[in-house]
């Protein structure tokens, strides 16, 4: 989604996470039917190819050296931060 403000005709694809695709489409039929003052969410995403699928050490934190097919794992994400480049109202509200 572009903000028709930020369009310039031209077409453009740009690829963001599963979740912020989700939750970016999400909010912004709420936000327009509502208005969102706050908000939390919540995501459980499946593994990557980058996590591993046995137990081992990880580098960067324990929890990252879990085996992530037997384990609920904990993880970040940024989808919260691109919600407010898109629905420029939502700027700050995570």
């Amino acid at each position: 989604m572009v903000p028709s403000n930020k369009s310039n005709g031209k077409i453009k694809i740009s690829n963001a996470s599963c979740t912020t695709n989700c939750l970016v489409s999400f909010a912004k039929i709420i936000h327009e039917k509502f208005g969102i003052i706050e908000a939390l969410m919540t995501t459980a995403p499946s593994y990557t190819p980058i996590q591993k699928t046995i137990d081992g050490s990880s580098n960067k934190d324990w929890s990252g050296g879990r085996g992530s097919a037997q384990n609920i794992i904990p993880s970040s994400t940024d989808a919260d931060k691109v919600i407010g480049k898109v629905i420029p109202n939502l700027n700050g509200n995570n």
